[in-house]
């Protein structure tokens, strides 16, 4: 299979009445229906000729044909605006044009893609960079290149994998080598089947027929033997845990870095040049489709072996990693390192272009933070003394409350109640989790699970023996997941995400979320409701990756903005959870005391979001402190460092385990307990804005523009410039009062709709800025 691109005077298109593809050339206008041989091209350019030259004075030239061919590939201005005269970027876009391109069922009306700027110059950077790259390069020397693309999910990451295999089969390097074998690496099995037919649907459609799909790793070893194939070239589907077992075999690795050809062993000195001169194809691509969670761990390793198998012999590795949010392993193995001592993408669409382009929807419009008060049973007196002196006991006992079937129903009826009111207005969407109201639901989870009942021997549960047979993904209405279809999922109707889950991994986090971004004409806006984490710690999520991503080269690096967004995210959890921190003076003598009455009754979830912001905040200080940026903390927190310090000693002396007799009387007592939803209240809901929190830190440490910053936002920024006002009051820092007045008038807006009526239904946290706002305006007064 010597794929060669087409010549410039024909054209690839797709018949409508027959949903295929043919050829049609532009100068004589004659179609055909199979790929035009060199005779036919040839034959059809002498018949052109004569043309020409009988019918025109003077006859059109290469370079007229060429600006015609370009001419004919745009689809609109903004597709090669910056690439007018790029040959290579004109045969992306007909492929991908090509490629992309579909017939609608009922009506047969084709519908042409066209692919975005962003797709097209992405695939174009890297084919440029294969051909320029000489051995004097860095990464060319050891033999292996990587390249990391940080592109927003949602923006087309499929056929910009599917248009970049196409394109690795015709490129040649500067020594004129080609590859041989292009590997699609899918993380999962879903995104297999996803993800894969649509690779493999668009190679077909552009001519390319060794394709293959890798059933089982005999197969994949089977297709690595190159007597079996008639083409020196491939393009191979499988997924990470099949490589990770092809790894393992050295007889297998050798037959994906090497395919056999007819080339005799050299007798010269120089063995590898004239080897090179008869086997052109010595180049293997690994493209990988969601890198942040392809290559940790094991397949980490998988991939590490391979590179290491092709340093110092004849082949040539390229590594190409997709991600939206790349993680630190994505951009050690994959990114490009700079000057400034960070790895960087190579190539970078984020999510905020994204949104701003209109590719997505903003899934942080319309986010809720609901937190649900836990009550139990009343204990008798020995069991109060049981809790009361074995530090770790209680934290146990609530934390299994947690789980209690009657909080898990009414957190069920909360979400079911909201999804009804979202499915009168718009019956076509979707949501994510939970079971089941007369809609069609479906569970996604992997393994087994064994339903515990009293009295009853429960038989295991799958995925498959769970679901009900006439029910699939794509006809549910509710899509119940455990860690599945997080990452890759695509369904355009999702348009309800409910999370009950507390989500530590910033990549999970946006990766989760992002399942509802996707755009469709029957889903006019999305909708979050989130039980277990706080809009903060969402906010700092999804600044990691709102921008550019970028990790530190050395260890001994310290990413001063990454440590400001942590300690900022951290001091407006803890602020919003204990109203006595935020205020002025603070006033807690007594930690231990504070921990016990207002700490350790949290239900869980928001118990883990105070215990992660005060290890957060102290290792962000001691780090910041190292990089001599001492005076951040003070100029936005509160209160002190020793009370931080304090407070989360004491929180973490009640994580100790408990002795083995206390344990079985806990065991003993979650049996005859019983817990309830006490009451349950919105903490937050509006929109969460990550380009706050990108602004904030370049502020510095300047009190007036970091109020500035967060007045140009939504409320949490609000509740935040409040924060600075008393951090500055609490510091005897000097109050430009024309700033604070600013705070104040710009809060108007979030208190304005609480003020006129009870303020039970209003979120807690613009109860909060209503508190602060009349306790700095009598500040303002009296001073």
């Amino acid at each position: 299979m010597m794929l060669a691109p087409l010549p410039p005077e024909w054209l690839v298109r797709v018949s409508r009445s027959k949903s295929k593809v043919y050829y049609y050339h532009t100068l004589t206008k004659k179609t055909q229906w199979s790929r035009p041989t060199p005779e036919e091209v040839t034959a059809a350019n002498a018949v052109a000729s004569t043309a020409i030259a009988l019918d025109q004075p003077k006859e059109e030239t290469g370079t007229d044909r060429l600006h015609k061919r370009q001419k004919l590939d745009q689809p609109d201005e903004t597709t090669v605006v910056e690439h007018k005269n790029s040959v290579l970027h004109a045969l992306i876009a007909a492929s991908m044009r090509v490629g992309g391109s579909s017939i609608t069922r009922g009506t047969k009306r084709a519908v042409v893609f066209t692919p975005w700027p962003h797709q097209l110059t992405a695939v174009e950077n890297i084919i440029t960079a294969i051909q320029t790259r000489t051995n004097e390069d860095d990464e060319v020397s050891t033999g292996t290149e990587k390249f990391l693309l940080q592109h927003s999910t949602g923006a087309g990451k499929t056929l910009t994998i599917a248009a970049l295999a196409h394109q690795l089969l015709s490129v040649k390097d500067t020594r004129s080598l080609r590859f041989h074998t292009i590997v699609v690496m899918l993380d999962r099995v879903k995104l297999n089947e996803q993800v894969g037919d649509a690779v493999e649907t668009f190679l077909r459609r552009n001519g390319v027929d060794e394709v293959f799909r890798a059933e089982s790793i005999e197969h994949l070893a089977k297709l690595l033997d190159a007597k079996q194939q008639q083409s020196p070239q491939r393009v191979i589907i499988t997924t990470t845990h099949k490589m990770g077992l092809l790894v393992k075999d050295d007889v297998l690795l050798t037959r994906l870095l090497h395919r056999s050809s007819n080339a005799k062993p050299g007798t010269g000195d120089n063995v590898e040049e004239e080897a090179d001169k008869e086997d052109p194809f010595q180049r293997v691509a690994i493209i990988t489709d969601e890198a942040h969670r392809s290559h940790t761990s094991s397949t980490r390793d998988a991939i590490e072996k391979v590179m290491k198998a092709g340093e110092g012999s004849r082949a040539r590795l390229t590594f190409i990693g997709f991600t939206a949010t790349p993680n630190t392993d994505a951009l050690e193995l994959f990114g490009s390192q700079t000057d400034d001592g960070f790895h960087h993408p190579f190539h970078c669409y984020p999510i905020a272009q994204a949104t701003d382009d209109g590719r997505i929807m903003n899934i942080l419009d319309d986010y809720t933070c609901v937190r649900c008060e836990v009550e139990t049973s009343v204990f008798p007196k020995p069991v109060q003394e049981l809790l009361r002196t074995n530090r770790g006991a209680r934290r146990r006992i609530l934390d299994y409350a947690s789980d209690d079937v009657a909080v898990l129903k009414a957190k069920a009826l909360i979400m079911m109640t909201d999804f009804q009111t979202m499915k009168l207005e718009h019956p076509k969407v979707k949501c994510m989790i939970v079971k089941k109201l007369g809609w069609n639901c479906y569970a996604a989870f992997s393994g087994s699970v064994t339903l515990d009942e009293a009295g009853k021997n429960s038989k295991p549960v799958t995925e498959q023996t769970l679901n009900n047979r006439s029910v699939t993904l794509a006809i549910s209405d509710v899509v119940i997941v455990c860690d599945k279809l997080d990452t890759g999922y695509n369904e355009p109707l999702l348009a309800c995400m409910y999370v009950d889950r507390y989500l530590r991994s910033s990549a999970h986090t946006v990766q989760l979320l992002s399942r509802l971004n996707r755009r469709h004409k029957h889903k006019p806006s999305v909708h979050v409701l989130d039980f277990a984490n706080h809009a903060a710690q969402i906010r700092r999520s999804f600044a990691d990756f709102w921008r550019e991503a970028r990790v530190p080269t050395s260890t001994d690096l310290i990413d001063e903005i990454a440590e400001q967004k942590d300690l900022v995210t951290a001091i407006t959890v803890l602020c919003d959870h204990f109203p006595e921190l935020c205020s002025s003076p603070v006033d807690i003598e007594d930690p231990r005391s504070f921990v016990e009455e207002l700490v350790l009754p949290l239900e869980r979830d928001a118990f883990q979001q105070v215990l992660d912001a005060l290890r957060g905040a102290i290792v962000a200080f001691k780090k910041l402190e190292q990089a001599g940026c001492n005076d951040f903390f003070e100029s936005i927190s509160p209160f002190s460092y020793y009370l931080l310090y304090e407070l989360k000693k004491e929180t973490e002396s009640h994580l100790v385990a408990v002795e083995a007799d206390v344990e079985l009387s806990l065991d003993e007592i979650k049996t005859k307990m019983s817990a309830r939803v006490q009451k349950y209240r919105k903490f937050f809901s509006g929109t969460v804005y990550p380009q706050s929190l990108l602004d904030r830190v370049e502020c510095g440490a300047k009190l007036s523009k970091m109020v500035s910053c967060s007045l140009h936002f939504g409320e949490l920024e609000q509740f935040e410039a409040f924060l600075l006002a008393n951090s500055a009051r609490n510091n005897k820092q000097s109050l430009d009062s024309s700033t604070m007045t600013q705070v104040i008038k710009a809060s108007s807006r979030f208190s304005a709709s609480s003020s006129k009526g009870s303020t039970e239904q209003e979120p807690r946290m613009s109860t909060q800025i209503v508190a602060l706002r009349n306790e700095l305006t009598a500040f303002l007064w009296d001073n």
